[in-house]
C-alpha cells in the first residue's frame, strides 16, 4: 500500500438504504456512518481510506498510468485486486489469489446477487474483522472466510447459510503465534450473529483448548468436537460439553 500523505479532505458516507428510508434491510453496524478520509498517494494518486464502524479499514489508490486509470483495493498491507479502467472495457484481476490459511480475496458476483441485499455478514471474511480471543498460551480466531452449510455460501440456495470457521494458533519459542495442527474447523454458527455472540464463541473456543491442553487431552478432538458449537452453547459458555467425553477417553 501507497503511504499517504496530508489528508485532503474527510466525510462520513452512510449505505444508500438511509436516503431511500429503506433502512430496514439493514442490520446492527450497518445503519452507522463511515469516515472517508481522501489523500495524496506516493504515486501522485489519491488514497481513499475507508473506515467502517467495526474499526476496520478499506483502502482503495487510485493511479493514472499511461492513459487509464487503475484502481486497487486493500484491506491490508497488500492489495487485493487492481482495476483497470481503459478506453475499450474495464480490465480487472486478483493480485493474490489467496491470503493466510487459503482464504479467498477476490470473487466474482453477477450485479445483482444476493450480496448486496445484505446477506453476506458485515464482518465480509476479511483478517481486520475476525474476532480473535488471545491467551497467555493460546489464540482463537473465528470469522466467516466465504463458507456455507455445503461448500462455498450460495446465497441462491435458501436453504444455505453463511457458516463460521475457528483456527487455534499457539505460542512458539520466538513468541510468535504458530498454527496448531488440526484446529481449523467449521462450527454451527451463523456468521450473521450479532459480533457479541461471535466473541462469546471465540472466548469459549479458547477456554475449551486452554482446559484441554492444561488436563492432556488431545487439542485435535477437541477441536472437533468444537466444530459442533451452536448459538446456544456459545451463550452459555461452558466448556463441559466439549470436554467430557475426552475426560472419560483418558480415565479408561
Amino acid at each position: 500500500m501507497t503511504e499517504n500523505a496530508t489528508i485532503l479532505c474527510q466525510t462520513d458516507v452512510r449505505d444508500w438504504r438511509i436516503a431511500e428510508d429503506s433502512a430496514e434491510d439493514l442490520v446492527g453496524r450497518q445503519t452507522e456512518d463511515w469516515l472517508v478520509q481522501v489523500s495524496h498517494s506516493a504515486y501522485h494518486g489519491l488514497t481513499l481510506t475507508l473506515k467502517a464502524p467495526d474499526g476496520s479499514d478499506r483502502v482503495v489508490d487510485i493511479e493514472i498510468d499511461q492513459g487509464n486509470v487503475v484502481v486497487r483495493s486493500y484491506r491490508g498491507d497488500e492489495p487485493d485486486a487492481k482495476m483497470i479502467i481503459a478506453a475499450d472495457a474495464t480490465y480487472v484481476s486478483s493480485c493474490s489469489e489467496v491470503g493466510l490459511l487459503g482464504r479467498k480475496l477476490i470473487r466474482y458476483e453477477p450485479e445483482d446477487a444476493d450480496f448486496y441485499s445484505g446477506e453476506v455478514p458485515v464482518n465480509m471474511g476479511t483478517l481486520a474483522t475476525e474476532i480473535i480471543a488471545t491467551g497467555d498460551t493460546f489464540r482463537a480466531s473465528l470469522e466467516w472466510i466465504g463458507e456455507g452449510e455445503d461448500g462455498d455460501y450460495r446465497p441462491v440456495d435458501p436453504n444455505d447459510r453463511p457458516i463460521l470457521r475457528f483456527d487455534v494458533s499457539q505460542r512458539g519459542d520466538n513468541d510468535e503465534w504458530e498454527d496448531v495442527p488440526d484446529s481449523s474447523y467449521c462450527t454451527q454458527l451463523d456468521a450473521r450473529l450479532p459480533r457479541p455472540i461471535r466473541e462469546l464463541a471465540a472466548s469459549l473456543i479458547l477456554k475449551t483448548v486452554e482446559e484441554a491442553h492444561a488436563a492432556g487431552l488431545s487439542l485435535k478432538r477437541v477441536c472437533e468436537r468444537l466444530s459442533w458449537m451452536d448459538e446456544a452453547a456459545a451463550k452459555a459458555g461452558d466448556t463441559a460439553p466439549f470436554l467430557k467425553t475426552e475426560f472419560i477417553a483418558a480415565a479408561e
